[in-house]
């Protein structure tokens, strides 16, 4: 191959810069070109199988992209992460929040970073935002209120996907059952309506 960081552009552009050494090995650039690569300091490497294109910026979508690729493309943002990522409620996870199918269990150091939750996801449940993959709005909410997000963050979320108009009336109204539900059985009550 003539130009094998030619090739890597085509897979790294739309995925922020990033790829994967299977992806790779699909446009003609096995595992030892990588590393050359690498050794150029023309990619680098980001995690277990996963590179950048370094003449591509970071950007803010990067490090998600990242825990998509890290999850061998088999995770999806989600939960508290997802919210941000939505740009619904002003969160602030500690932990890239992703969901993997539950036979799945990814390998490396992503336990420091991310926070991996096992479910089978419908393909109705899934979405992308600035081509990350993500659970919609109304997957991302259920989540963060059982991951115990505080309510009033859960409120912007709830308020926000409606006013954007990501959920419905009904939607809302069953999310803000579940937020009730759950904040009535934190202070010892069952949730009496």
């Amino acid at each position: 191959m003539n130009d094998p960081l030619g090739a890597l552009l085509e897979v790294a552009v739309p995925q922020h810069g990033l790829f994967r050494v299977g992806q790779a090995q699909t446009v003609g650039v096995d595992d030892v070109r990588v590393r050359k690569l690498a050794a150029r300091g023309a990619v680098e490497r980001r995690a277990q199988g996963v590179y950048r294109v370094v003449a591509i910026p970071i950007d803010p979508y990067t490090e998600l992209m990242e825990a998509v690729l890290w999850a061998k493309g088999r995770g999806v943002i989600a939960g508290e992460t997802a919210v941000g990522l939505w740009e619904l409620a002003d969160v602030n996870p500690r932990k890239i929040h992703l969901v993997v199918p539950p036979d799945y269990n990814p390998r490396g150091k992503g336990g420091e970073r991310y926070q991996v939750h096992r479910h089978r996801l419908e393909v109705a449940d899934q979405d992308e935002v600035h081509g990350v993959p993500v659970v919609t709005p109304a997957v991302a909410i259920r989540q963060a209120i059982t991951q115990g997000v505080a309510g009033d963050l859960v409120e912007q979320a709830i308020t926000r996907a409606q006013a954007r108009e990501y959920i419905g009336t009904e939607t809302a109204a069953r999310l803000r059952v579940k937020l009730y539900d759950r904040n009535a059985t934190r202070v010892g009550g069952k949730g009496k309506r």
